[in-house]
């Protein structure tokens, strides 16, 4: 029963953002023009925290990382410390990677507002057609 609640108001949420998406993307791309850039800063900051407060990335770390250890080093700290470094790595060559190529794009998209207005009614569709998904889901 809890689970249900759960997944229909997810979905009733999903489909809510869907639909707003699509009603307000054309005042969106209008005013766009007019929201002040955060500074990298003050961006870079709340990603750290955010990443680091984040309760998720504990668990799968206790969760999923001693399946690579030996049994005899579970108890070890150096094993939890070198797989950890290994995935900050291979996560931080992945965010560099996703900046790049992000940030090649990002002026083109940016300054068209035709392809901006379909982007945004594209993600809107998507939000309303996650939510039908979830609320026609058996389990």
């Amino acid at each position: 029963m809890a689970f249900n609640i759960v997944k229909y108001a997810g979905a009733a949420y999903l489909i809510y953002l869907g639909i707003s998406k699509l009603i307000l993307s054309e005042s969106l791309v209008q005013q766009k023009e007019n929201i002040p850039l955060a500074s990298l800063r003050k961006t870079f900051t709340s990603a750290v925290l955010t990443n680091t407060l984040n309760p998720k990335v504990a668990i799968f770390f206790l969760a999923f990382f001693p399946q690579f250890l030996e049994p005899a080093y579970l108890h070890s700290a150096k094993s939890f410390i070198l797989l950890g470094t290994t995935y900050a790595m291979i996560g931080f060559l992945w965010f560099i990677m996703l900046t790049v190529f992000a940030g090649s794009f990002s002026p083109k998209l940016n300054g068209n507002p035709v392809l901006s207005k379909w982007l945004n009614r594209f993600s809107a569709m998507a939000f309303i057609l996650m939510g039908v998904k979830i609320a026609f889901t058996k389990k």
